[in-house]
């Protein structure tokens, strides 16, 4: 049982009542950062932009957040507002809304941002992501108050152990050959895949990223890391076009776990070279 469940409903009620109708698509469009094609756009354009082992990151982060947002989500079970009353839902999603996904991805890259940086700006678009994405989700009627704060303790909680972890983690795999770090890339999403007929924890793309990423550094086809804004920009938004071209290939005609695994490899594997190819580096 949800607790506070009326209260919270009725919170949701009254925010669906009072929906300024010019606001809508802005809140409407603030549902794209918690879709898979935000991810598509964020990773390749940070890795191809300005760093792969930021992109590399990045992906990780965001593939372990979707993994301990699906667990909780079957192992709470809790419906979401347009579930228990389908007039309050601009949209209406399948899934169980304790935690909420968007909540939580915002406070982890939202609190990446600003602990990275920790400027003046990083603070204004760390803290408008994080406000605008959370609150969109009641507007919307995807979830109640509840879930969003779900959502912000986890993403606080991912975020905690990333800060703890990460130096550790890659002093480590610096200091071992490339097979070796390949093999540890297969282990957690082959664990995963091995423990649960779920769909939602089959990580194509993680294994994918993994194989890419080693060809990669292998044979030297990344991007220098690059610190000018416009050239990144421009690499970046290229990386993007790339993955959209791909994304357009392959949809429809495979199962959408090995979609994802398919733009995986090519993101570590094919874009980068392309980018170079199109742009040499004294043109961006």
């Amino acid at each position: 049982m949800i607790p506070w469940h009326c209260e919270q409903l009725q919170l949701i009620a009254d925010i669906a009542n009072n929906r300024p109708e010019f606001l809508n698509p802005l809140f409407l469009f603030l549902n794209y950062f918690d879709s898979p094609y935000f991810v598509l756009a964020v990773v390749p354009f940070v890795w191809v932009g300005f760093s792969w082992r930021w992109g590399l990151r990045l992906f990780y982060l965001i593939a372990a957040s979707v993994v301990v947002n699906t667990f909780f989500k079957e192992l709470v079970g809790w419906p979401r507002p347009c579930a228990d009353c389908p007039s309050v839902g601009m949209l209406c999603l399948k899934s169980f809304g304790f935690p909420s996904g968007g909540a939580q991805t915002c406070m982890l890259l939202g609190g990446l941002l600003i602990y990275t940086w920790k400027t003046r700006w990083a603070w204004i678009v760390g803290v408008s992501y994080i406000a605008l994405v959370s609150f969109s989700r009641m507007y919307l009627g995807v979830h109640y108050p509840i879930d969003v704060l779900g959502g912000w303790v986890l993403g606080l909680g991912l975020l905690w152990l990333y800060v703890r972890s990460i130096g550790p983690i890659e002093q480590f795999l610096h200091r071992q050959r490339l097979e070796v770090c390949l093999g540890l890339s297969f282990v957690l999403p082959i664990a995963l895949m091995l423990a649960t007929t779920s769909p939602h924890y089959f990580r194509v793309d993680a294994v994918a990223i993994g194989i890419g990423a080693y060809l990669s550094l292998k044979w030297g086809l990344y991007l220098a890391d690059n610190r000018d804004v416009r050239k990144g920009v421009v690499r970046g938004v290229l990386a993007v076009g790339l993955m959209w071209i791909g994304l357009v290939v392959v949809q429809g005609h495979m199962p959408t776990p090995w979609v994802y695994g398919v733009l995986a490899l090519w993101l570590s594997l094919g874009v980068s070279p392309v980018v170079s190819k199109i742009f040499t580096d004294k043109h961006i």
